[in-house]
């Protein structure tokens, strides 16, 4: 007999006894942090019949808003505008419209990098002449490095879960996966839920952010 097809039929039975298949696992990942910056968004709107008379009053109350919030150490980089708008003001009589006025605003968003400040900050740009609080937001300054830990934890879960399975069904588990798919997707960053207004600032808390990953994992069975 050919010594080939006598090692083939010796080797049969092993291979049999050792057939693999497949086991595809999702992995997640949650890191809890707490914020470390908070991008606050608030501005001024001013009225008046006169548009060149109503930009220039909104254009001095923005000046003075941002100089309240400078003087708690936010500077100008962390400072911009996200928000212009000019709106004529109508009145309708007799089904006529005639020209009221106008109306400007003006929406600064800024990047507060001192959480213990938050009050005072938003406080002092009230006094200033804010009058347009859209909210604030809690946020962290190197969302990638916590994602990534999320992720890793994502990884480990996944095997975890694929060796449960696989010593509850009586088989071996190659540990390290053949496949790997990341289901979820960096953000670029990450960011909590808006606070409505910024007139309860004193009420408002950071808490902390859920960075969340998840994966799929594909590993081998040894029966």
């Amino acid at each position: 007999m050919n010594p080939y097809v006598l090692y083939r039929m010796q080797q049969q039975p092993q291979l049999m006894r050792q057939h693999q298949t497949e086991l595809t696992v999702e992995g997640k990942g949650l890191i809890e942090v707490e914020p470390d910056i908070a991008i606050i968004t608030l501005g001024a709107v001013t009225e008046g019949e006169d548009i060149e008379e109503v930009q220039m009053r909104n254009e001095e109350i923005m000046e003075n808003i941002v100089g309240s919030i400078k003087e708690y150490g936010i500077k100008s980089e962390d400072i911009q505008t996200v928000q212009y708008d000019i709106y004529p003001k109508y009145d309708y009589v007799d089904g006529k419209q005639t020209l009221r006025g106008y109306e400007v605003s003006n929406v600064i968003e800024f990047r507060l990098r001192d959480l213990n400040k938050d009050d005072d900050v938003i406080r002092s740009a009230v006094a200033a002449g804010a009058n347009i609080q859209l909210g604030i937001i809690f946020t962290v300054s190197e969302p990638e490095k916590y994602y990534n830990l999320a992720l890793n934890q994502a990884l480990v879960n996944g095997r975890q879960k694929a060796k449960e399975m696989a010593d509850t069904i009586g088989v071996t588990l190659i540990p390290v996966p053949v496949h790997v798919i990341e289901k979820s997707t960096y953000m670029g960053e990450v960011r909590t839920a808006r606070a409505s207004t910024l007139m309860e600032a004193g009420s408002i808390q950071a808490g902390t952010i859920d960075v969340t990953a998840a994966v799929e994992e594909k590993f081998k069975l040894m029966e």
